[in-house]
């Protein structure tokens, strides 16, 4: 009995043992034959470029850069400088841009226009600057600004024109923004803040002369008969909201000797609308009689103008004295913008 089961258990053991001597040599039978390839990795370092030191300079062609400025002149040509470096070379650059912008009034993606926001673009293709908006007087000088395309650091000069109306500030809110490009799509970017706009406008009159024609001493309220409209029309061009102010001489006589003192006598009215007499309420600005001063302007809350400009109207009347000897009169009218 015993000797049966031995050999039933060492019948099961034997197969056990065959069972996994198979699977053993299945197994290693897989790594008998094996094929192998290779690839070859690659990783490219480039170092995207970088701009430093914005600098802005009253130089109108980008020489004598000694003294930097925090004002934009309008309508006169300035001089931006700024350092880009790429380890890669700069001959690496693709484009440049630069945006002016008055921060208050917009943002740095805000839209082109010539009062608050103008982009300066660079293409390594075309080796040109191009100003938006066009055809303002935002303008660039590319025969005076550069762009280094050797080495792997240089200066940037940047000549350029900002508009006449470029927006007024005395408080630090225009901002100057650049990136540059690489041909590899990196960018680096630099900002410098902080910069004014001086003051500028411009003014000027419909017609060199106008006349009141054929009056009678003690004349009162006589309305110009040239231009035959009766008034006469200045237009401004003003970067910041403006205020006016209007003078004139005496009527003075052929020999230049004065007959009517503008100061002492009511004598020359003006309005901006047709009726020289005090509404209630006002349609416009009020009206005055003009003196030979003003310590301050007489109308004022106009606001700042496209290049285009704002036109307004003077109606003029005249008031004589009755004892004014016949003859003929002259003064001249000062129209000043004040901003």
């Amino acid at each position: 009995l015993y000797m049966v089961i031995f050999m039933r258990l060492n019948k099961v053991t034997m197969g056990i043992l065959l069972g996994i001597l198979l699977v053993s040599f299945l197994f290693s039978a897989n790594y008998l034959y094996s094929s192998t390839t290779n690839g070859t990795g690659y990783v490219t370092v480039s170092t995207p470029p970088s701009v430093s030191n914005i600098n802005l300079y009253d130089s109108d062609d980008g020489t004598n850069l000694t003294t930097t400025t925090a004002t934009l002149t309008p309508n006169d040509p300035m001089t931006l400088t700024f350092d880009v470096s790429d380890p890669d070379g700069l001959d690496t650059l693709d484009n440049i841009t630069v945006v002016l912008y008055h921060s208050t009034a917009t943002t740095v993606d805000g839209a082109d226009n010539v009062n608050t926001h103008a982009t300066f673009f660079w293409s390594a293709s075309t080796n040109t600057w191009t100003v938006s908006p066009s055809s303002t007087t935002w303008a660039v000088n590319n025969t005076a600004s550069s762009v280094p395309t050797n080495g792997t650091s240089g200066t940037v000069v940047l000549v350029f024109t900002p508009s006449k109306v470029a927006l007024y500030s005395s408080s630090g809110e225009w901002t100057v923004s650049i990136t540059v490009y690489d041909k590899q799509g990196q960018s680096g970017t630099g900002t410098a803040t902080n910069f004014n706009a001086a003051p500028y406008s411009e003014v000027s009159l419909s017609v060199a002369t106008f006349s009141f024609g054929l009056v009678s001493p003690g004349v009162v309220n006589a309305s110009l008969t040239s231009p035959s409209e009766g008034y006469i029309t200045i237009t401004v061009i003003s970067n910041g909201n403006f205020s006016v102010k209007i003078t004139a001489t005496d009527w003075l006589n052929a020999s230049d000797v004065s007959i009517v003192d503008l100061d002492t006598f009511n004598s020359l009215l003006v309005d901006d609308d047709a009726n020289p007499a005090p509404q209630n309420p006002e349609t416009g600005q009020n009206p005055f009689y003009v003196r030979n001063t003003a310590t301050s302007p007489q109308w004022s809350g106009y606001n700042y103008t496209d290049e285009t400009g704002m036109t307004i109207n003077l109606y003029l009347w005249v008031t004589l004295p009755s004892d004014i000897p016949p003859g003929e009169y002259h003064l001249t009218l000062t129209v000043e913008i004040v901003i």
